[in-house]
């Protein structure tokens, strides 16, 4: 269905409003994802209560929802689709902010149009990728992990770009990546 080049019909739409509880049922049991399970299930809420699964409104539904609700509008908005071409970026800016306290969060909406300003580079970086086994663009603000840089390296809009690109955690030493554990030795290549 997501690769369907026109509208759903009513069954298929069906099937689409149960994705939320789809991702739920495929992450409930995955310990380290349980703080994910209800910004799953809820994402599709909206703030008037006219969202699904549960019709969920204002503040019952979780703010991680909240938040991902706008983001995931945003970059649905920004990207291109079998069924449609993405939107300019201004226009899913005004999407956004036309849609605060009916689809979105009043309070959401104005955290994302804080971050606007920032959001050009970040947004091309990761939709300008070219071919899917190209490496991870770099995101700026980002902070490299500890000898996986590539200076030499630049995505489609001459950014450098890092092996490995990482958001830097907040609080966190510079060079600190988010990778711990077996998780950093892993990304790392190693045993």
């Amino acid at each position: 269905m997501l690769n369907k080049p026109g509208p759903l019909d009513a069954d298929e739409w069906e099937v689409m409003r149960a994705h939320p509880l789809l991702g739920v049922q495929m992450v409930a049991g995955i310990k380290s994802l349980g703080g994910a399970v209800e910004v799953i299930r809820c994402h599709h809420e909206r703030w008037d209560g006219k969202g699904y699964p549960s019709g969920l409104a204002g503040e019952a539904i979780p703010a991680g929802a909240r938040v991902f609700s706008v983001a995931d509008a945003f970059d649905a908005m920004t990207s291109d689709r079998p069924y449609r071409k993405a939107i300019p970026f201004d226009q899913a800016c005004q999407e956004i902010a036309d849609g605060a306290g009916s689809q979105f969060d009043p309070a959401m909406v104005d955290a994302f149009t804080a971050v606007v300003p920032d959001l050009p580079d970040l947004h091309a970086s990761l939709h300008d990728r070219g071919s899917v086994d190209s490496p991870a663009p770099a995101i700026p603000g980002s902070v490299d992990s500890p000898g996986h840089a590539n200076p030499g390296a630049v995505d489609s809009l001459g950014h450098a770009n890092p092996e490995s690109a990482t958001l830097p955690l907040r609080g966190a030493e510079p060079g600190a990546g988010p990778l711990r554990g077996a998780r950093a030795r892993s990304a790392a290549g190693e045993a």
